[in-house]
């Protein structure tokens, strides 16, 4: 709520405070970092006088960044964790979702994955806009081959009852 709430705030406030923020670290989120970063230094552009920071986890290096305004270090640090991990923008994420309402729906997700194998399919499962189940896929491709013929291919026949996002905010 308080990435929203800042939207409201157009006036300076004398003090402002973050606290607890570390529970975000918990997200699967793979721009958790940026977002971190960017809900302190808006907090801490907010305070006139003072600004309060009250991490659980002190010794994280995105606190330490934010509080001295080193965003170069930070960014440095997230893009060489971000070729490691093979996320955005070293790779193309492509996610694909199904509601699941039941056994058959399942199973036509559990083949797409298995069309799907030359790319490495990773599937979870999530709770969908309604509340009901909701199977994702998540293929990474690295950026120098998308789009992937094969891939594009498949994505394009797939029916309506599945959502195609590539590059996608949140894989959640």
């Amino acid at each position: 709520g308080t990435e929203m709430a800042l939207d409201y705030l157009t006036e300076m406030v004398e003090n402002s405070a973050v606290a607890g923020c570390d529970s975000l670290f918990t997200l699967p989120d793979f721009r958790i970092g940026e977002k971190i970063m960017t809900l302190v230094l808006r907090t801490k552009a907010l305070a006139i006088k003072r600004f309060f920071i009250q991490p659980r986890r002190p010794e994280e290096k995105v606190f330490t960044y934010a509080l001295s305004g080193n965003l170069l270090d930070f960014f440095r640090e997230e893009i060489v964790l971000r070729k490691k991990l093979s996320y955005p923008p070293f790779t193309v994420l492509i996610r694909i979702m199904r509601e699941v309402k039941n056994e058959e729906s399942e199973r036509e997700v559990k083949k797409l994955v298995e069309d799907l194998a030359d790319c490495q399919p990773a599937t979870y499962e999530t709770t969908g806009p309604k509340g009901g189940r909701e199977l994702s896929i998540l293929i990474r491709q690295e950026r120098r081959s998308w789009p992937n013929d094969f891939l594009l291919e498949r994505l394009l026949a797939l029916p309506p009852t599945y959502t195609v996002v590539v590059d996608p905010e949140s894989l959640v």
